[in-house]
């Protein structure tokens, strides 16, 4: 799927050559997407459905985006259903409202009830579609593994390159996460970085 094109940038280099790292070294250096010739070929198998997102929310500007829902996009540039299908997602406004489900596992992560917050998503598989920026205040009192497992598999693919564009902005010009040391903002931006990456994490991370 998508039109062949000659790269004109390191994204597009990225997305032309179907490499995942690359993909996710330039969006956290910000380079911009301004053509969507180049974005009729992300449909490639190994970019996930967060690295797509993570593509349409951080790295194509808003009036661009909106350009990806119309026919012309995946119908003149062949861009696929699944292309399709993740933009229209994108576009959808979030949840406001969380389920109960959701709202069990915000307690646990505002009561920094680590084994509640592991078992809810490990065992209950609770997964946040809707999101408060503010729970990312809790993170630096939650465990590391409650830590990690609430960022890599408690949030929905949308909603992980939603975070990520968060903490990116927030390790340099902080305003959410601004009582926290320069150190911390960067741990966290790298870890999810590393989340949407596909980076594989040890089983025992003491």
């Amino acid at each position: 799927m998508g039109i062949d094109f000659k790269p004109e940038n390191m994204l597009e280099k990225a997305i032309h050559e179907g490499n995942p790292e690359m993909l996710m070294q330039a969006i956290a250096e910000e380079t911009v997407l301004t053509r969507l010739v180049s974005a009729s070929c992300l449909n490639a198998e190994c970019f996930t459905d967060e690295m797509i997102f993570s593509v349409i929310f951080l790295s194509i500007p808003k009036k661009l985006r909106e350009t990806m829902s119309s026919g012309w996009f995946w119908g003149h540039l062949h861009a696929g259903e699944r292309i399709k299908s993740l933009i229209k997602e994108a576009l959808a406004p979030l949840p406001q409202d969380p389920s109960p489900e959701e709202k069990a596992l915000i307690k646990a992560i505002v009561y920094k009830e680590n084994e509640e917050i592991i078992r809810l998503i490990k065992n209950d598989g609770i997964k946040f579609q809707g999101f408060a920026p503010d729970l990312l205040l809790m993170l630096p009192g939650l465990s590391e593994e409650a830590a990690l497992v609430f960022l890599k598999d408690g949030l929905s693919p949308k909603l992980k390159a939603i975070v990520l564009g968060i903490l990116l902005k927030e390790a340099e010009t902080p305003t959410l996460m601004k009582d926290f040391s320069y150190d911390v903002r960067v741990h966290y931006a790298n870890l999810m970085l590393k989340i949407v990456s596909g980076k594989k994490f040890p089983a025992d991370l003491q």
